[in-house]
């Protein structure tokens, strides 16, 4: 009797602590039944990064985020750091498209030309796909607004 119970018990006890261990998990959002492979996930990180790069003016640095055909006309779009400042940006909520596995989000940024005391704002339209089973995504961006960064128009 006693060697059944301890096989019960040693076949029980890697259950329940599975269970426990997963109930953990799941209320802590570690596991994400609805998307299990975290591309929801990876794609807000990678576009969070990628828009404080913009803000900060470091457009070298967010180019390696702009699909590899696009980065050319990506920097040669934007103003030179000695001309416009951004100052702020707000970005609408990451939510992929199931049936393409693609991702279209809206930001805006604020900032200011040296030239003028006005804001100016500057709308952003971002492409993302994902280019790999490594959750590498990659963005198309298209700018609204940039034109008024040369501090001749206010903003909106």
């Amino acid at each position: 009797m006693t060697r059944t119970r301890s096989m019960r018990t040693a076949l029980i006890l890697p259950a329940l602590a599975m269970v426990i261990g997963f109930s953990t998990a799941c209320s802590f959002g570690e596991v994400y039944l609805h998307d299990p492979f975290l591309r929801e996930v990876s794609l807000a990180e990678v576009q969070l990064h990628y828009s404080s790069l913009v803000r900060w003016s470091a457009f070298h640095k967010a180019a390696k985020y702009v699909d590899p055909e696009a980065r050319a006309s990506f920097l040669s779009a934007l103003p030179p750091l000695e001309q416009f400042r951004f100052t702020d940006f707000d970005s609408e909520p990451v939510d992929i498209d199931e049936e393409t596995g693609e991702a279209t989000i809206h930001v805006t940024y604020k900032g200011y030309s040296v030239r003028s005391p006005f804001e100016v704002t500057v709308k952003e339209t971002q492409h993302w796909k994902r280019h790999s089973i490594a959750n590498d995504w990659y963005v198309t961006p298209e700018f609204e607004g940039i034109s008024n960064t040369t501090g001749l128009a206010k903003a909106e």
